[in-house]
């Protein structure tokens, strides 16, 4: 008996008949015609529009009076390029990729340290841009299916090969568990049980240069009908999930120009009323809630930072004044950014405005940026935690800096350091913690704990490692603290060292207890999205190779979840919406993904009114947090567009 062949149709299909060679998909240039065109089934999760303003490095060439896809790896700085399909969810299919592998060496990237040859062919049962299978061919020396999670690449099959010149067609079946390999021009068939990753994307990844002829993938109807019914199903869970979650409403709206610019919503003068402070062009001001002025300075003070706490004058406020100077460069969206290396330190009342001290900025060398005070206050004097750090961007520390300079309230010099070990990183790569109940804070600065006096209590014992770590060198961002609710494990460091990944540390000895590598790990935040979990969890998104992916951990360092919910993000925002309820993460980094998810990583349901705000907008030009006004314990969603702040509470009728 013989069983007749079943039916295939596209679901997505790479047909580039008539299309313009060139330059397509670039993420610093809102999409084409072209783009729309032929590219309608798929998404690059590499180079995403609203992402990071990095070189495209996909072309259309034309090859003997036929178009190519041409994955450009040197034009590209030696990352991967992708396409994937923009339908999610699939289980079983066949894919088609005629491929010409272009390239054999590579050298180490941001996603993976230890890389050395080139590899191409087509990936699937995609969970993010950090795990999925890839059929492919390896550094035109062999061809390999790989099932990769993170730096962890199990090799499923493998065979040595001479890999001719031209095109290759290699061809994915999946029929549940078993996956079947092929390419004709080898005479090689893989065929491999494997229940890791049951559903995902599917498509091509090039790491070095390539070309593409043909792409398509390819289900039967019975195929295609159990993937929607398992996709109507996943909705209908989401939604019974997010049945009792509110809808955002819009209650407000500021109007940016009158107020001079965007506020910060601080408690100036009382902790639990939320005053807006505003830096012009010309003054520092505070307004009520309503509006209402309550000072002004008569100069221009900049990139204030609040204390941590609140004194006799309220919070402290932390500035700077004048400009040493001024550096307009490229922002890494591709907007531009005007960085400001001050003249002075100032430190104002909160309840006034009143400037208490100001003491001139130190001279600073090296390819700097701008200056920049820590983002918390701390008690090294026994001030009560106004204490503050200046520190330093530097253009050749991809922003982050060596040198630190810690001053009481008064803005006198208590201690300087110029690290000689890997460099603290972005906003959060500094802090101040009572690590040993002392009643003094110490401070950790990237991977290197100082005392209160500015000795060295301890530096991170893997910092040699990250040294060497291609995409690492770093911390991008740090948290100390007790965040286990287990003496045992507390207090608690995580260090987030860029493609060296989350280092989880024994905050008294710098001795690391877990490391995850997850990407090149950017920042960090605290959040409370799980009841049934001890202490708080830390949210840690990617950036560099890895956009949009964000790893949820424990407060004593376990792995929770990793999701990724666009390829564009770098970070979402915790958000307390309902009173004596877990926070909920509202991802919220492109117009399409707009939502909010559980403790669990499952969504609970789109959010429509706010994608609306965004009209086809990069990610650069739209701000996006949360508040708090007035008096009111209500924290709310804030979206600035251009001139206007739009401010969302719950819906409950």
């Amino acid at each position: 008996m013989k069983r007749p062949a079943p039916a295939y149709t596209p679901i997505a299909a790479l047909d580039l008949t008539g299309a313009p060679t060139g330059i397509v998909l670039d993420p610093n240039k809102p999409p084409t015609e072209a783009d729309l065109k032929y590219f309608a089934d798929w998404e690059t999760p590499f180079t995403a529009y609203g992402a990071l303003s990095v070189k495209p490095g996909i072309e259309l060439v034309e090859v003997e009076e036929s178009i190519r896809l041409f994955f450009n790896g040197d034009v590209s700085g030696g990352d991967d390029r992708a396409l994937v399909t923009r339908l999610d969810q699939i289980r079983n299919a066949r894919a088609f990729c005629t491929v010409q592998p272009l390239s054999t060496d590579h050298k180490p990237h941001v996603d993976r340290n230890d890389c050395r040859e080139a590899l191409v062919g087509p990936v699937f049962r995609l969970q993010h841009s950090r795990a999925y299978y890839q059929f492919g061919i390896e550094g035109k020396r062999r061809a390999v299916l790989y099932r990769r999670r993170d730096d962890e690449w199990f090799e499923l099959a493998a065979r040595e090969a001479d890999i001719p010149n031209g095109y290759l067609a290699l061809q994915v079946d999946l029929d549940g568990d078993a996956i079947t390999c092929t390419c004709p021009e080898l005479d090689l068939r893989f065929t491999v049980t494997d229940t890791t990753f049951q559903r995902g994307k599917i498509g091509i990844r090039s790491l070095g240069q390539s070309k593409i002829a043909r792409l398509t993938v390819e289900q039967t109807t019975a195929e295609r009908a159990s993937d929607d019914r398992h996709r109507a199903g996943l909705l209908a869970a989401e939604q019974k999930r997010g049945s009792d979650i509110p809808d955002p409403r819009l209650v407000r709206t500021f109007d940016l120009a009158a107020l001079g610019g965007r506020p910060q919503f601080v408690g100036l003068i009382e902790p639990d009323r939320y005053d807006l402070l505003v830096e012009t062009d010309s003054d520092l001001r505070a307004l009520t809630s309503d509006g209402e002025l309550i000072w002004k300075t008569s100069e221009k003070i900049h990139d204030v930072q609040a204390s941590s706490v609140h004194g006799e004058n309220g919070r402290l406020l932390y500035g700077f004044a004048g400009q040493r100077q001024i550096k307009r460069s490229p922002g890494v969206t591709g907007d531009t950014q005007t960085n400001v290396v001050a003249d002075e330190m100032v430190i104002l009342r909160g309840d006034t405005g009143q400037i208490l001290a100001r003491a001139p900025v130190p001279q600073l060398e090296g390819n700097l940026r701008r200056t920049d005070y820590s983002m918390n206050t701390g008690n090294l004097t026994g001030s009560g935690g106004f204490d503050i750090l200046l520190r330093e961007w530097r253009d050749d520390r991809g922003g982050g800096g060596t040198k630190l300079w810690a001053y009481d309230p008064d803005l006198n010099l208590l201690w300087h350091h110029d690290q000689p070990t890997s460099w603290y990183g972005h906003h959060w790569a500094v802090q101040f913690c009572d690590v040993d109940r002392c009643g003094r804070d110490e401070l950790l600065a990237g991977g290197t704990l100082y005392s209160a006096d500015g000795d060295i209590l301890w530096v991170h014992d893997r910092d040699e490692e990250l040294l060497a770590t291609n995409g690492g060198q770093h911390y991008d961002a740090v948290y100390i603290g007790d965040l286990a609710d287990d003496p045992a494990i507390d207090p608690v460091a995580f260090l987030v060292g860029g493609s060296g990944g989350v280092y989880v540390v024994d905050a008294l000895t710098g001795q690391t207890r877990i490391h995850h590598r997850v990407g090149h790990a950017q920042g960090r935040t605290v959040c409370r999205l799980r009841n049934d979990l001890p202490g708080q969890q830390i949210l840690v998104p990617c950036r560099w190779g890895n956009m949009g992916i964000l790893t949820l951990f424990s407060g004593r360092g376990d792995r929770l979840w990793t999701i990724q919910p666009d390829y564009a993000g770098q970070g979402s925002t915790p958000i307390s919406w309902l009173p004596d309820q877990p926070q909920l993460l509202w991802t919220n980094t492109s117009e399409a993904v707009q939502a909010f998810y559980e403790g669990h990583g499952r969504r609970l349901k789109q959010l429509p009114v706010l994608s609306a705000l965004w009209q086809g907008r990069p990610r650069a030009q739209v701000g996006n947090f949360t508040v708090h006004i007035g008096t009111d314990p209500q924290e709310y969603i804030a979206v600035a567009i251009e001139n206007q702040m739009h401010i969302f509470g719950p819906d409950i009728g």
